[in-house]
């Protein structure tokens, strides 16, 4: 048996002949005779019963022909899974990034990819969490890579690397901050914080309400090198992801405290719509963006698993 035999046996049963067959096929009548003889040898029955209008398929053909037609499918959708994956992709991906991962993935991520995809182009869309996940349901964006974003059944969440919590300030005469602090000693601090719309603060003000401890905050800034600019200046404390430290090596006069008691930890999630349908692009930017090892280039850690 023979990918031919098979194609030709669907053929003749299809069109009810071999005549409307040997057109269809461009092949001639004794050949497709012959074929069909060598395939009802090797099944061991017969599988047309001639008619004077043509043929018919016997009981044993009607059994035989959807097994054939489904192997003929699947020969055919594995030549189109080895045309795409040998096809050069093209197009346009936007993908959206909160603004400390934009700060260290966006160059190797384009690097990355116009080395892979040089047909292809890319769109680095900067945006706090909530920005990026209104363009995800929206289909401005296809793939996100976000902070502390909840669950709410719209979207495929991928956590990828998570950190504790720190107090950050500046190094001064005082000497460095202890090693930990408990979370309700932040009340003891003035605080610059980012508004509400900061994944982190929002996570702030959920602990500060469990705990019922009182904030002083001194100053809200919207950016983070903002906040950093106003600790470094000695007006106050902030909180941050450790891993905003470890990339900040050359800010020496820096010093910060594990906050403990804090209840939650910052996770980074890579994010996609659950209501739209993923492109080939969509796909081969994801895998690429699992490639670069987001948790080292933010200083962060691997998810711990459940339990």
């Amino acid at each position: 048996m023979d990918f031919s035999q098979l194609k030709h046996f669907v053929c003749i049963a299809q069109l009810g002949g071999f005549s409307k067959a040997e057109e269809a096929l461009d092949v001639s009548q004794p050949s497709l005779s012959r074929q069909m003889r060598l395939l009802e040898a090797d099944l061991n029955t017969k599988l047309f019963l001639r008619t004077g209008r043509g043929v018919t398929l016997t009981p044993a053909g009607e059994i035989f022909l959807p097994h054939a037609m489904a192997i003929l499918e699947s020969i055919d959708r594995g030549r189109s899974a080895l045309k795409a994956a040998n096809t050069e992709l093209v197009g346009r991906i936007a993908v959206g990034l909160v603004p400390r991962v934009a700060r260290v993935l966006t160059p190797p991520l384009v690097q990355a990819f116009r080395a892979r995809f040089p047909r292809a182009s890319i769109s680095v869309i900067e945006g706090k969490t909530p920005v990026l996940t209104e363009a995800l349901n929206l289909g401005r964006i296809e793939l996100a890579v976000v902070f502390n974003v909840d669950d709410n059944g719209e979207l495929n969440l991928e956590p990828l690397c998570e950190e504790h919590y720190v107090l950050v300030g500046q190094r001064n005469d005082a000497g460095e901050l202890p090693p930990s602090i408990d979370f309700e000693e932040l009340a003891n601090y003035p605080l610059i914080l980012p508004p509400l719309s900061n994944s982190i603060r929002a996570k702030l003000e959920i602990a500060r309400r469990r705990t019922n401890t009182e904030f002083q905050v001194a100053v809200e800034v919207e950016t983070m090198p903002a906040v950093f600019d106003m600790v470094k200046l000695g007006i106050g404390y902030s909180v941050v992801g450790h891993g905003e430290i470890s990339t900040r090596k050359d800010e020496i006069e820096l010093t910060a405290a594990r906050i403990e008691g804090m209840g939650s930890r910052n996770v980074t999630y890579l994010a996609h719509s659950r209501r739209l349908p993923a492109t080939h692009l969509g796909n081969a930017t994801t895998d690429l963006v699992r490639s670069l090892d987001i948790a080292k280039l933010l200083g962060a850690v691997p998810v711990r698993s459940p339990g």
